[in-house]
């Protein structure tokens, strides 16, 4: 039966790793399960949705003390419900960021 988390690909083992909105654009310590329990781990700022972090020899054990790696691809996600003071803060974020992805959409090649 598969597992509900981690998929096997080889000796490797793959997973998406959900994140926070804050977490991807700040950079975090989060802990993360693994075949072994839970670890820690440092997401880059910056981290995008896809981006694959890999810890070696975090993966299936392939005999003689060798393992694979653990691939973790990262997801971002956006909370559907926010409190009164989540979205005081993202309206007041708006106001303030410069950063527009679609920039290049409008203007052309």
């Amino acid at each position: 039966e598969p597992h509900p988390f981690f998929q096997l690909q080889g000796s490797d083992v793959f997973c998406r790793l959900p994140i926070t909105p804050s977490e991807a654009a700040l950079g975090s310590t989060i802990e993360i399960p693994t075949l072994d329990g839970p670890q820690r781990t440092t997401l880059p700022q910056g981290a995008q949705t896809g981006q694959m972090i890999r810890l070696v020899g975090r993966g299936y054990p392939v005999g003689q003390g060798q393992r694979g790696d653990l691939l973790l691809e990262l997801e971002v996600v956006v909370p559907k419900q926010l409190s009164d003071r989540e979205k005081a803060i993202y309206e007041e974020l708006r106001q303030v960021e410069r950063f527009n992805p679609r920039a290049h959409l409008l203007t052309g090649p």
